[in-house]
């Protein structure tokens, strides 16, 4: 596999957010629908979707840190 001709380097400022990007549209889009109600979406699915970003960050970053050495 060949370099890429672009660089990525994921520093934790540009992670977080694009990670707050992802949530943010992803909480527009239900609030937006009108599938839910807007106090289902702040209550539950906001604080869901943060903590699953978070563990799927730190899983990630630990796996970069493995593949790095």
């Amino acid at each position: 596999m060949g370099r890429l001709g672009y660089n990525m380097r994921f520093t934790p400022g540009v992670t977080t957010a694009a990670g707050l990007a992802v949530i943010g549209v992803g909480v527009a889009g239900l609030l937006g629908s009108g599938m839910m109600t807007t106090t289902t979406v702040v209550q539950m699915v906001l604080p869901a979707m943060v903590i699953y970003g978070i563990i799927m960050g730190y899983i990630g970053m630990r796996f970069g840190v493995d593949r790095s050495v």
